[in-house]
């Protein structure tokens, strides 16, 4: 059976992950200018692991080709990263649940 709906939802997950990362990264170096090291601090750290863990989700979508429950770990673990970074901005609520779902449904999915 094919997994295009899994494929499909990691992938918006994982693109709208890289999109939140690169938009927080780039209000971390603002803020950085505009002299507000916390906020800075926090953008640029937050952006830097969310950016790590769409990526991770990435290799997840790569991988669900051939191993659906190898690519279904890979996508709770950068799920489950994603919702730490959502404790501190809540960008990636969106991005964590779209990797959540693909993860399980290749997890558990019918093959």
């Amino acid at each position: 059976m094919k997994r295009t709906g899994e494929d499909v939802i990691g992938l918006i997950g994982t693109l709208l992950g890289l999109l939140c990362s690169l938009v927080i990264l780039f209000l971390g170096r603002l803020a950085y200018e505009m002299g507000e090291l916390d906020g800075a601090e926090k953008g640029l750290t937050v952006g830097c692991m969310g950016a790590f863990f769409s990526i991770l989700g990435f290799f997840g979508f790569i991988k669900a080709k051939g191993a659906c429950k190898e690519a279904g770990f890979l996508m709770i673990v950068s799920a489950i990263g994603l919702f730490v970074c959502v404790n501190k901005i809540t960008f990636y609520l969106f991005p964590g649940l779209a990797l959540l779902l693909s993860g399980l449904n290749n997890i558990f999915g019918k093959k």
